[in-house]
């Protein structure tokens, strides 16, 4: 690891960035957590302290619905990165809700934020950096890409969330492949946690109450998931485990839970085509280019 590079970990201070936090900061690695709520930020940090001492921790706030949120936080890092964890995210958000820049919500915040952050952080990341994703296995339901991107009338909160996650691993698979086109030794990885009950939250600033169904399916999670620590495995190994290559996709063995394991792609995700387009797309809304 290049001295004086750190970890950035979106969404660090609590569910899967938390733990995934704990297991950096276990192996001896500085983490930036990079949060919405600086108090929340600081409160997680010190949690970890009191069994980490010597945990190297900084809280920046960092509101991936907000681009200009994202630029402030880029225009102020300026360390040497090793690891970029793409972690923060939205899931389920029960009825059609829009980003700062008026986006729908689960493909603005698990999508775009994090291509605008991984794009601007590019001229920071060390020689052998990792960029790690975090998708899930419900990238498979999406099928392709939808070019609406979960803005048409007929919303619908586990098809908009299944949508960003096909984006989120699309988008690390085209990186990586223009990573290694320009001769980068930096690496693009994708991960999912199988099924865990995570603290992956829609916003509530607007009130919004969820319906029954989505109640259910969230006490089904936390009675039958995984640990948030247990999910983390997989994304954790992406991010500094041995034989990890370059465009691959870490999942449970037993693709609900287990131990990290190579997972499979869905046909909708490995479309070149569509990667291209959501590229240029991506680089048309929010100004920044990744060549390729």
């Amino acid at each position: 690891m290049t001295d004086g590079a750190r970890a950035v970990v979106t969404g660090a201070n609590a569910g899967l960035g938390l733990a995934t936090t704990r297991a950096l900061v276990a192996a001896g690695i500085p983490v930036t957590m990079a949060v919405r709520s600086t108090d929340k930020g600081a409160a997680a940090a010190a949690a970890i302290r009191a069994s980490e001492p010597a945990a190297d921790l900084r809280v920046q706030q960092v509101d991936l619905g907000d681009l200009g949120s994202v630029r402030r936080f880029a225009e102020g890092s300026t360390d040497p990165i090793s690891v970029l964890l793409c972690n923060a995210g939205v899931m389920l958000v029960p009825e059609q809700s829009l980003t700062a820049d008026r986006f729908e919500m689960h493909w603005g915040v698990n999508f775009l934020g994090h291509y605008l952050l991984a794009g601007l952080l590019l001229p920071t990341l060390t020689a052998d950096a990792r960029v790690v994703s975090l998708s899930s296995i419900a990238h498979r339901s999406a099928g392709r890409l939808d070019r609406q991107f979960g803005l048409g009338a007929d919303y619908a909160p586990g098809q908009a969330y299944g949508q960003s996650k096909l984006c989120t691993l699309m988008f690390s698979l085209e990186l990586d492949r223009r990573l290694r086109g320009s001769g980068s030794g930096v690496k693009a990885v994708a991960a999912h946690p199988g099924w865990s009950a995570t603290d992956e939250r829609p916003p509530r600033e607007r009130g919004d109450a969820p319906g029954l169904g989505l109640v259910f399916a969230r006490r089904i999670s936390q009675l039958l998931g995984s640990s948030p620590a247990h999910g983390a495995l997989s994304q954790v190994h992406a991010a500094i485990g041995a034989g990890v290559e370059g465009g691959q996709f870490w999942g449970p063995s037993l693709l609900v839970r287990g131990k990290p394991h190579p997972a499979t792609v869905s046909a909708g995700a490995r479309r070149e085509d569509d990667a291209n387009f959501l590229f240029a797309l991506a680089a048309e809304l929010t100004g920044c280019e990744i060549p390729g």
